[in-house]
């Protein structure tokens, strides 16, 4: 988040170079960056000679988050633990939508305690027949995706593969996810009126 973090210590409390002479503790407020998570939070230290976050013993009062095992000056945050994979929050706007008028946003949140898990989203028609491939197989880090906020807009403007234009009917948006401990799948029908 963008949240300011202020140091503040009684005089009892002395530094030696960046270490303490004794725990102190520290507070954070968790910002709204993690109210789609549901993984379990802690507060973190960022540890620069090993490029990693060190995981704190952490204390939860409302939206506060605290630590009393801090024994030296470094950046801190709130982390919240990664979920297994899945799929959440699967979404499409408008429904009917009309591709003359504007395109079709697909929105999704993808969880992975991977770095990374292959994202496919393709559109089929009523058959099963393949009409549209949006991603194949991109690997793509936890998050949200197809919002305005997010990394990547995901739009459908109504076209096949082959650049016709598809016909009015039901659609399935297909989304499928991968990592090493398995697959998922999440599937939501739209309706396209020209």
């Amino acid at each position: 988040g963008d949240g300011l973090v202020r140091y503040s210590m009684s005089s009892d409390r002395a530094l030696l170079g960046d270490s303490l002479l004794a725990d102190a503790r520290i507070e954070l407020v968790a910002d709204g960056s993690l109210r789609l998570l549901e993984g379990e939070r802690f507060i973190g230290q960022f540890v620069s000679d090993r490029l990693a976050w060190r995981l704190l013993p952490t204390e939860r009062l409302g939206d506060i988050y605290s630590s009393s095992a801090v024994r030296r000056l470094a950046e801190f945050t709130v982390l919240a633990a990664n979920e297994g994979l899945g799929l959440r929050s699967v979404a499409v706007l408008p429904s009917p939508f009309s591709p003359d008028l504007a395109p079709l946003k697909i929105g999704f949140v993808l969880t992975s305690q991977e770095s990374a898990a292959s994202v496919s989203v393709r559109v089929f028609n009523l058959q099963g027949q393949l009409v549209r491939t949006l991603l194949d197989g991109e690997l793509l880090e936890s998050g949200r995706y197809g919002a305005q906020s997010s990394r990547l807009p995901l739009v459908w403007d109504g076209l096949t593969d082959s650049g016709a234009r598809a016909r009015n009917g039901r659609y399935i948006i297909r989304i499928d996810a991968r990592d090493t401990s398995g697959t998922t799948t999440e599937q939501i029908s739209v309706v396209l009126v020209r």
